[in-house]
């Protein structure tokens, strides 16, 4: 079962606006150098902007590869588009969502969360906010965060990095790691490319591009337009908008690097126009997720759907509704990679719980997406037939054969007990599963990797701060 915003008519007229956009406004690009390889690629330029024929952009976006493969540091690989629905994990945001309150985070947290994100095969990719942890003072703690975020996990990298000088430095460990063997093609990572609104590419942002493609690297949009403030305060105004920024960099990136990977991705939020405030988790990022999805597949490129999060902090009603109608609507897109299981708290909070329970209702999402499958009717109207005098059904054949199936939904995170004995909450399950993670945790990295990411840090990042 998948959820569709748009009929195929209503898909050809919202590509359309799009690439209405991309041809009579165009993109602001600041660098002259990717402008002039635009040109060269078949765009028109005129001064600092950059416009793309609608034969020219379908030329450029026929370039994109329809899958590619994601490795992690040890080993581990995933091809990306082929059908199988993928997720994304964060391990480090600005605040952590603790049943007690809302806090700064703390090196446990980014241990416990990197614990998690190799607990759950489902996380494939796995990003990191560059902030500081409350056990280190000063620019340090970023560092020490960093170190230990490269110490404790074996899943594909997504570098999202707001200088050049620091997507370096991931380049730099990614080397490290590898050894005698080329970072370029080693598919070891993604990095994030922003797209300011509306409709420019900053000087900053061009040079990450060109610094990525280098390797060959997917390159994931950043892509935010802001609903009544940076975008029109319309749903289809801010999609279109969002989207023609989305589709003119990887447009941009065919020009620079013909075949890089690309996956796209859409974050769009709306404005308070009581006090200017971002409101990130609404009830309409839902609708633009699978309208997102719809129009990227219309173009045979693979999708990067959010599945968080909730408004408020806390645990409560409004939390977890919020959270279900995220995964559902993500889930239920048919996106190739499901971004963010943890995130909370307006996109600003994060914590262990939220991983825990995010990952059930995963599971709780794919089980309603699949529906009510006809596989059985012969011998569910069987059953019936056998049982029509004695009525009951318990040892039938088919409850034995089906009691250990999936045919109906468990999940340890849940109580099910309902009236018949008292259990623990669904909060105090998702603890008591992270103590058992946490307790059972080793860092997969190998030894000598461990020396020579540590020998790294100590040599090139420390100093610094002696």
């Amino acid at each position: 079962m998948r959820f569709s915003e748009f009929s195929e008519d209503e898909v050809l007229r919202v590509r359309k606006k799009i690439e209405q956009v991309l041809w009579e406004i165009g993109m602001r690009v600041e660098m002259s150098k990717v402008r002039e390889m635009c040109a060269a690629a078949g765009a028109k330029v005129e001064g600092d902007r950059v416009y793309f024929p609608p034969k020219v952009l379908n030329r450029l976006m026929a370039l994109v590869p329809k899958t590619y493969e994601a490795r992690s540091p040890y080993g581990r690989s995933w091809t990306i588009g082929a059908g199988k629905q993928y997720m994304t994990g964060i391990v480090m945001d600005p605040w952590i969502n603790d049943p007690a309150g809302v806090r700064r985070p703390a090196m446990d947290d980014l241990l416990t969360n990197l614990a998690l994100m190799e607990h759950y095969d489902d996380i494939v990719m796995v990003s990191r906010m560059d902030f500081p942890v409350t056990d280190h003072k000063g620019d340090i703690s970023s560092y020490k965060a960093l170190e230990q975020f490269f110490l404790n996990f074996d899943k594909h990298i997504m570098a999202y990095c707001t200088s050049v000088e620091s997507l370096k430095e991931y380049f730099e460990i990614g080397q490290t790691i590898l050894g005698d063997r080329p970072l370029k093609d080693s598919k070891l990572m993604s990095v994030a490319v922003a797209t300011l609104s509306p409709m420019a590419l900053t000087d900053v942002n061009c040079r990450l591009l060109l610094e990525t493609v280098k390797y060959n690297f997917p390159i994931i949009p950043t892509t935010c337009p802001m609903a009544g403030t940076t975008s029109p305060y319309t749903l289809i105004g801010t999609f279109i908008q969002g989207m023609a920024e989305v589709i003119g960099l990887c447009a941009i990136i065919q020009a620079v690097n013909p075949g890089n990977p690309y996956i796209p991705a859409f974050g769009p939020s709306v404005s308070s126009l009581q006090d200017g405030h971002d409101m990130y988790y609404t009830v309409e990022k839902p609708l633009w997720k699978i309208a997102a999805t719809q129009i990227t597949k219309s173009y045979g490129l693979p999708y990067m759907a959010e599945c968080g999060g909730n408004t408020p902090a806390g645990f409560d009603m409004q939390c977890g509704a919020e959270s279900m109608f995220q995964m559902l609507s993500a889930v239920g897109s048919g996106a190739d990679v499901i971004a963010g299981v943890g995130s909370c708290y307006n996109a600003n909070g994060l914590s262990p719980e939220n991983i825990v329970i995010g990952m059930c209702l995963k599971r709780q999402a794919e089980f309603m997406t699949r529906g009510m499958r006809l596989t059985d009717i012969d011998e569910s109207f069987d059953s019936i037939m056998e049982q029509r005098d004695t009525g009951y059904f318990m040892m039938d054949d088919l409850t034995i054969e089906h009691m250990r199936s999936g045919e109906f939904f468990s999940n340890e995170t849940l109580n099910m007990a309902g009236e018949f004995k008292e259990e623990p909450s669904m909060l105090e399950r998702a603890q008591g599963i992270i103590r058992k993670v946490k307790e059972a945790y080793v860092s997969p990295v190998p030894a000598d990797a461990q020396e020579r990411i540590k020998a790294y840090f100590a040599e090139k990042i420390y100093p610094r701060f002696s």
